[in-house]
């Protein structure tokens, strides 16, 4: 049994507006796409989430998501089980991107 694409895993997309709303004026810059976030290491990445950029989870997602879902297919043994957890820890990062220190 294989694994759906990326998108059926997790929807990325933030239909609340978020990114209609303007930057903050400490943080980085707008970005016009992923593909010019995904070329920021893991810190600045996660800047920009911060500052309200969906895209910036979606190349955490790109990054890591194999990873994660490996991961909970081992403890809870089960694949639909363990990406609903994948799904889970992506929602917390963006819950908690605030909190983040790169320190």
């Amino acid at each position: 049994m294989g694994v759906p694409p990326n998108e059926h895993l997790f929807d990325l997309s933030l239909k609340r507006g978020a990114r209609d709303t303007p930057t903050p004026a400490i943080g980085p810059a707008p970005l016009a796409s992923v593909d010019q976030i995904k070329d920021l290491n893991d810190d600045e990445v996660m800047t920009h989430l911060q500052a309200g950029h969906g895209d910036a989870l979606a190349v955490l997602f790109d990054r890591y998501h194999r990873l994660v879902l490996s991961i909970a297919v081992k403890i809870v043994r089960d694949p639909g089980e363990a990406e609903e957890v994948m799904q889970n820890v992506f929602l917390e990062i963006f819950r908690s991107a605030a909190q983040f220190d790169p320190a």
